[in-house]
């Protein structure tokens, strides 16, 4: 599953800042190293040599989402990559959307991955959406383009 975030995230920088959309990135892998908004080659390869070295984190993803949560402004769009099926971050995912962030949910479905007596990503998505969070559900082997692209209910394709 780290991996298949390390894939997803490279390929949302690159999309965004083709765009030349101003991007930032966090993650904690497991040092907590965040970027700040920038557009360009320079933030590209920032992000990909944070990527090039990450490892699973020992930090909750309920810890880190509370923590750079707090950080987030009205209005602000924040993709989360998770593979987490904890109930914690879900909870903080729907506080910050009350808050006016614009919260989107990339599940990577444990159990797809063999994870055994964890909830699924088809629940954790009932569960995000219900709060007002727009997500997608990776589950091995799929099509990362068209499992981001889709449309379907409160979905609306990333890119």
């Amino acid at each position: 599953t780290v991996e298949y975030g390390i894939v997803i995230a490279t390929s949302l920088a690159s999309y965004f800042l083709e765009k030349e959309r101003a991007i930032g990135f966090g993650c904690y892998s497991p040092l907590r190293q965040i970027f700040q908004p920038e557009r360009g080659a320079r933030q590209f390869t920032r992000i990909l040599e944070t990527l090039a070295l990450a490892r699973e984190s020992a930090m909750p993803f309920l810890q880190v989402v509370t923590t750079e949560g707090h950080h987030m402004g009205r209005g602000t769009t924040l993709i989360l990559i998770t593979a987490d099926p904890t109930d914690g971050w879900v909870r903080e995912a729907h506080l910050l959307v009350r808050r006016g962030v614009r919260v989107i949910a990339i599940i990577i479905d444990p159990i797809s991955f063999g994870a055994g007596h964890v909830r699924g990503g088809e629940e954790t998505r009932r569960l995000l959406e219900g709060g007002g969070v727009i997500t997608y559900l990776v589950c091995q082997e799929d099509n990362l383009t068209a499992v981001l692209s889709q449309r379907k209910g409160e979905r609306r394709p990333i890119w």
